[in-house]
């Protein structure tokens, strides 16, 4: 497994031109955006994005995606039930493409993995979220998974042989606090970026692009891609670098720090020296336009419990979630007990998991649910289970889809109804609609949500991307592949509708099955 700064640039850029770098969130497999993505790199070839601005009212003024506030798709995830969420973006294709393009012409890759090789010298950070190419029987998720498991907690549990403390924080809304004009700072230092900010500095034109995907704003970069995950570890990188010479007075063996993306952990056996470090890193990511979240900042004295999450340790210790075999109901009422208390956590997935593959194979043996384990039973503890671990609505739509196929054909689209009845009411679901309409295309294919991607599915004989991004600025012939280009695999909808296929199989889902719990 390579992380991308070990690529060359036609291997980083083949890399971030996958579908799912391109979109590295979850979801239903017939989604498919490599066609889209390759068609759009044939078109520009090797053009800027502003050569694909079409003209505005015949004269020499060009339209501009900057102008519009809708150039990207975003999607709803809820974050707790109520009135938090996270938006989840697929940007534009076009303007996405270009960026890579941009980064991966072989000079500008050159100056890119030479200057993360820059901030990391003489820098004492352990760096574990460098985006990692993915092997050919793992995704691209399930390698980052494991890279955190392996050299981050992993990592972090070995640091109590040497140290008593440890400061564990993160940033605050990470991504959406992210000041694009630090992305040039980052590239050639902020007072090179300063003076050049008029020039097309390799750093300004990154910026640029950002901005065309937000509305010339300058905070907040898309998330749910691997391409600003490579940006963000470029600015944090820089910011590393910076803390590294703010605590160059301390032996380097007084301390460790371990970072994960922006989580970051720090070791001494001095309260005190962390304490400095601490106040140093916030005073640094405050210059980035970043802040720490006070409320996940604490100290620890055990290391080792510190270094793994608190649901895991509930799992490893607290072994109060049995396999019930012979009661699925009881089984689902316990994960849906320890998710009320650890919720969105590592341990409901794994525990939806496992509870997955043991109804599914249950299941495919042709039996059936029994007396005690009623559908609705069951559908009503994964869908409220659903509704406090948003994180999870894979796993907990792929378990609904089991409950729903072992009741009676009658009542399927019953359950269904009910399942969007129930979640009318909360705000910001939008990816739950993607979902759910997996779960009930066999049922009824033409269902409605109010998630506008899913009218790529519904409208199965063709579809109007530019319902999906905003694309009136650009030029005729490269809107049109945008256009026209579906991201929709029909082969595999049509498989799902002739076999009548309702439940969500493994391969859906189960992203993590070889990955250590």
């Amino acid at each position: 497994m390579a992380n991308i700064l070990e690529l060359d640039h036609k291997q980083a850029r083949a890399f971030l031109l996958d579908g799912k770098s391109y979109v590295n969130f979850d979801l239903p497999e017939y989604f498919n955006f490599d066609p889209i993505l390759q068609g759009v790199s044939s078109k520009m070839g090797g053009y800027d994005v502003n050569y694909f601005f079409a003209p505005e009212g015949g004269g020499r003024k060009k339209k501009d995606p900057r102008d519009r506030h809708d150039v990207n798709k975003v999607i709803y995830g809820n974050k707790d039930g109520e009135l938090a969420w996270r938006p989840f973006e697929i940007i534009n294709p076009v303007i996405y493409v270009g960026l890579v393009h941009y980064i991966t012409k072989e000079d500008n890759w050159s100056v890119i993995k030479r200057r993360f090789s820059e901030l990391r010298r003489g820098c004492n950070i352990e760096v574990a979220s460098i985006p990692v190419q993915p092997s050919k029987k793992k995704s691209a998720k399930a390698e980052q998974i494991r890279a955190w498991w392996e050299k981050f907690e992993q990592n972090c549990a070995a640091k109590g042989l040497k140290f008593r403390y440890v400061l564990e924080t993160d940033v605050a809304n990470c991504y959406g606090s992210i000041y694009t004009h630090s992305i040039s700072w980052a590239l050639h230092g902020k007072d090179e970026a300063y003076a050049n900010r008029d020039k097309k500095s390799l750093g300004g034109k990154i910026d640029e692009h950002f901005q065309m995907m937000n509305h010339r704003q300058t905070n907040g970069i898309p998330q749910g891609n691997t391409l600003s995950d490579f940006i963000a570890e470029l600015i944090f990188a820089y910011a590393d670098n910076l803390l590294a010479q703010a605590i160059e007075d301390i032996d380097k063996r007084e301390y460790s720090i371990v970072r994960y993306r922006d989580d970051y952990r720090i070791f001494t056996n001095r309260p005190d020296l962390g304490a400095r470090i601490l106040k140093e890193l916030t005073e640094i990511l405050a210059i980035l336009g970043l802040r720490l979240n006070a409320q996940k900042t604490k100290k620890s004295s055990d290391i080792v419990l510190s270094s793994i999450k608190k649901d895991k340790i509930e799992e490893l210790f607290i072994p109060n979630i049995k396999k019930e075999k012979d009661n699925f109901a009881k089984w689902l009422m316990q994960i849906y007990a320890a998710s009320y208390k650890y919720p969105n956590s590592g341990m409901v997935s794994r525990q939806l998991n496992m509870f997955h593959e043991e109804l599914l194979d249950y299941l495919d043996q042709g039996k059936s649910l029994r007396h005690y384990e009623k559908p609705e039973v069951m559908l009503s503890i994964v869908v409220n289970m659903a509704i406090k671990n948003p994180k999870y609505y894979n796993m907990a739509m792929a378990v609904a889809s089991l409950t729903i196929r072992g009741a009676s054909e009658s009542r399927r689209g019953l359950l269904v109804q009910k399942i969007l009845d129930k979640f009318k009411i909360i705000p910001n679901t939008g990816l739950l609609d993607i979902w759910l309409q997996r779960v009930s295309y066999s049922i009824d294919p033409d269902l409605q949500f109010n998630e506008l991607l899913t009218r790529s599915v519904s409208e199965r004989a063709y579809i109007d991307n530019s319902i999906i991004w905003c694309i009136d600025w650009l030029k005729d012939d490269i809107m049109k592949t945008v256009r026209d280009t579906s991201i929709v695999d029909v082969d595999i909808l049509q498989g799902i509708r002739e076999t009548n296929k309702i439940s969500i199989d493994r391969q859906e889902v189960d992203l993590f099955r070889d990955i250590p719990s």
